[in-house]
């Protein structure tokens, strides 16, 4: 399932035209800037609307509540995501498991820095396991989407034991990337480190026919 449909399923309605799309954008882009500038707690359907310059009204048609919008725009942030690691890592091509744990940091420090209301979804007061969906925890989530763009490159075997293991390396690194962010900003380095070196061995062993390291 695309990210498309996935958050498709968080709303009351999908949008269909281009203004009704436009409107939900407009809503969603202001939801993250709000993210950043009061937090997750004193974020507000009505100050959304509000900044948004529509009804109230026109956000229940498409949303029931704030946390089903963060859901989509941590979506939207997903898709946002994979294709930034895309693009970084086509020159040199994807090879090896390294490749892409570094790539997927510096890609995640980029939207931390730049991103309105990343920070506050990923290692703020909104980060929340089931943040994309209320029934699929995030690990889950990004594993279908990355698989999607990166199988050919590893030729990853079908089946549950390779998303077992897909899985648990993301599990394992946002647990770190928690640990690195907590009191530092910028990213405590050494944690970094660790991550990349304890994810990749993971990774490394796990899924011999994939990276080389």
């Amino acid at each position: 399932m695309s990210t498309a449909e996935l958050e498709t399923r968080l709303m009351r309605r999908a949008p269909i035209q281009r203004r009704s799309t436009q409107r939900v954008d407009r809503m969603l882009d202001v939801c993250a800037r709000l993210l950043d500038e009061v937090g997750y707690e004193a974020l507000t359907t009505k100050a959304i609307a509000e900044q948004a310059g529509i009804s109230i009204g026109s956000v229940y048609q498409y949303f029931p509540d704030k946390r089903s919008m963060v859901r989509s725009l941590a979506l939207r942030y997903l898709e946002e995501f994979l294709q930034r690691l895309e693009q970084r890592l086509l020159d040199p091509p994807l090879r090896t498991w390294r490749q892409l744990v570094e790539g997927m940091l510096v890609v995640y420090a980029e939207m931390l820095d730049s991103t309105p209301g990343f920070r506050a979804i990923r290692i703020g007061p909104a980060h929340d396991p089931f943040i994309m969906q209320p029934d699929m925890d995030n690990a889950t989530v990004i594993t279908a989407g990355a698989r999607a763009r990166f199988n050919d490159a590893f030729e990853l075997p079908d089946g549950p034991d390779t998303d077992r293991v897909l899985v648990v390396a993301l599990t394992m690194g946002d647990a770190l990337v928690q640990l690195a962010y907590r009191n530092d900003p910028g990213g405590d380095p050494a944690v970094l480190a660790e991550l990349t070196k304890v994810v990749t061995a993971y990774l490394d062993r796990e899924l011999p026919g994939g990276a080389e390291s």
